[in-house]
């Protein structure tokens, strides 16, 4: 019994381990579609932030997928990374 609730011990620090280390990189990400079109510096920067972030969420659906979990939050934030892509490539802006 130990060695069971020794492992499902080391399984909750693995899934802590990975959301505490994909906030950063979200976040990062965040910023890069916010900042170059807010503060007007190399704004042709943020259409591609929202792209790579497109990719990474395609990415990690498919991760959820493989581990039969919830993958409406992915979901939601490629569609939000789509719609700013097309947002900024689109020609009507």
């Amino acid at each position: 019994m130990g060695a069971l609730q020794s492992a499902e011990a080391g399984n909750a620090l693995d899934d802590l381990r990975q959301r505490v280390s994909m906030k950063p990189l979200l976040l990062c990400a965040l910023e890069g579609l916010n900042q170059p079109m807010a503060t007007n510096i190399v704004p042709w920067l943020s259409p591609w932030a929202a792209i790579g972030l497109a990719i990474i969420m395609l990415l990690a659906i498919g991760f959820h997928v493989r581990r039969h979990e919830s993958v409406a939050v992915p979901v939601i934030l490629f569609l939000l990374a789509a719609f700013v892509v097309f947002g900024r490539f689109s020609y009507w802006t």
